[in-house]
C-alpha cells in the first residue's frame, strides 16, 4: 500500500465498490458515447482472433459513425489496429500493459476504445478515464471522499484505459496509481502523443523502467483522420 492509499485510507475508510458520482455534463456525454458502442455480454461465443477482430472492427465503425465519419481501413490502421488485436488475444497476459503512442487524430483513442469493448464483450469490464480528469480528481482527494473514492477504483480496476497520457496537469497524479498498477499488474491501455524520451523526461526514470518491464508498444504513424477530413472540405469548398 502506497503512502498516498495509507493517507486516504485513515482518512476516509475503504471505498466503497460503487462509489457515489457527482455526474458533470461531460460525464453524460460519455456515457452516451459509452452506450453508444455498449453490448450485451454474449458468453455463449468462444472468443478467438477472428471473432475478436469483426468485433473490434464493428466497434471501431460504430464509434466512427457516431461521429457522423464512414469509416475507412487503411493500410496503416489496419497494422496498428492488428497489433492491438493480438495484445487482446493474449498478448496482455505476457505484458500487462498496451501503450498506443503517435501523432495525434490517427486512431488511437478509439482503437484503446474498441480494445475495451471487446473486453467488455468478452465478460471483463473496465474503466476509461483521461489522463488530465485524473489529474483533477488527484488535487481533490484530500477535500472530497468522491474524488478519493473515484481515484482510489481508478487504481485497482482490474483494465483501465488512460487516454491521452502527459496531458495532466500534475505527473503525481499518474504516478501514485502506475505505481499501484504495477505491483498489482493490473491490465493497463495507454493512449499519449509522447514518445519514449519524452514519458521518461515527463515520468522519471523508475516509472519508465516499469514501463519498459510491462509494455507493448504499437505506433501510430498514419496522418491525422482529423485534418484530411478539414482538407476534403476546403477541397469542396
Amino acid at each position: 500500500m502506497t503512502e498516498l492509499e495509507k493517507k486516504i485510507y485513515s482518512r476516509y475508510g475503504a471505498p466503497p465498490k460503487t462509489p457515489k458520482k457527482e455526474e458533470t455534463i461531460s460525464d453524460i456525454i460519455a456515457r452516451g458515447r459509452l452506450n453508444a458502442v455498449k453490448s450485451e455480454q454474449n458468453t455463449e461465443i468462444e472468443w478467438d482472433e477472428q471473432n475478436i477482430s469483426e468485433y473490434f472492427y464493428k466497434v471501431v465503425n460504430q464509434l466512427c459513425n457516431f461521429r457522423n465519419r464512414s469509416f475507412r481501413l487503411t493500410d496503416d490502421f489496419k497494422e496498428e489496429c492488428e497489433a492491438v488485436i493480438s495484445w487482446i488475444n493474449g498478448g496482455y497476459l505476457e505484458n500487462r500493459w498496451l501503450l498506443l503512442y503517435g501523432s495525434v487524430g490517427n486512431g488511437k483513442t478509439t482503437a484503446a476504445k474498441a480494445a475495451m469493448s471487446v473486453f467488455q464483450k468478452m465478460g471483463q469490464n473496465g474503466l476509461i478515464k483521461n489522463a488530465f480528469d485524473i489529474s483533477l480528481l488527484y488535487n481533490d482527494i484530500e477535500k472530497k471522499q468522491r474524488a478519493a473514492d473515484e481515484y482510489m477504483l481508478l487504481s485497482n480496476t482490474v483494465l483501465l484505459c488512460i487516454d491521452d497520457l502527459g496531458t495532466e496537469s500534475n505527473p503525481a497524479a499518474l504516478s501514485e496509481i502506475l505505481y499501484h498498477r504495477y505491483n498489482n499488474m493490473l491490465a493497463t491501455v495507454f493512449t499519449t502523443n509522447l514518445d519514449y524520451s519524452e514519458l521518461e523526461a515527463k515520468y522519471g526514470a523508475r516509472i519508465f523502467d516499469r514501463f519498459e518491464e510491462l509494455v507493448e508498444t504499437v505506433h501510430f504513424a498514419g496522418e491525422s483522420f482529423r485534418r484530411k477530413i478539414v482538407q476534403q472540405k476546403i477541397e469542396f469548398i
